[in-house]
């Protein structure tokens, strides 16, 4: 069993609006064979902190979190800013997220030592500096949109059995390695936005894992 996180993106991909939250919800439960644990993950930054996409409104990530909650699946989010982390730390959450951001970073000194992070990492060589030195999950990352599977196969070799953060245009890396964490962006067959390209998954597509 692994756990599978389904990122379901910013302002952008939901158009903060309920109705679409409820729809992209409800296709990953509907998929959630329960061979795995699914979490689902979304994007919390304020709009001046990345100001060419839409942010998440907050009543939205709480509207989000609840009705998650109400089919029985954790929620949890990738943080950009201290708003974003403070806002996060007042929900229960499995984990906090650092995104493939070199300016995202810092924000884990922010994060009392003892709870759960990941952080995806573009270069296998700092994963034990990151476990080591701020006891985090560094998750192999390959931050284009839609990365190439050769480049995580260069970069990460053997530690894409432990945690994958997949921006490759399908499911292969998870079909070959397996990983203990694999986190996938997640889009209806109609969604928009920059993290709905051919690096996204619709539920169809991960119906084959899940």
């Amino acid at each position: 069993m692994a756990t599978v996180v389904l990122d379901m993106g910013s302002g952008a991909t939901c158009g903060n609006d309920y109705g679409i939250v409820d729809k992209m919800i409800e296709a990953a439960v509907d998929i959630d064979s329960g061979r795995h644990t699914v979490i689902l993950k979304w994007q919390l930054f304020k709009q001046s902190t990345v100001p060419y996409v839409p942010s998440l409104r907050p009543e939205i990530f709480s509207y989000a979190y609840e009705t998650a909650a109400s089919f029985g699946h954790q929620t949890t989010a990738s943080v950009f800013d201290p708003w974003s982390l403070e806002f996060l730390r007042r929900f229960d959450v499995p984990f906090i997220k650092i995104a493939c951001r070199p300016w995202c970073y810092p924000l884990i000194a922010l994060i009392p030592r003892g709870e759960t992070v990941y952080v995806s990492i573009d270069s296998g060589v700092w994963a034990r500096w990151w476990e080591t030195q701020w006891g985090a999950r560094p998750m192999c990352c390959v931050p284009e949109y839609p990365a190439n599977q050769t480049v995580y196969k260069t970069m990460f070799g053997d530690r894409l059995s432990t945690f994958i953060s997949d921006h490759s245009p399908d499911l292969a890396l998870f079909d070959e390695y397996h990983p203990l964490v694999y986190e996938r962006h997640f889009k209806l067959p109609d969604s928009t936005g920059p993290d709905a390209g051919a690096h996204a998954s619709t539920p169809e597509d991960l119906e084959a894992i899940l």
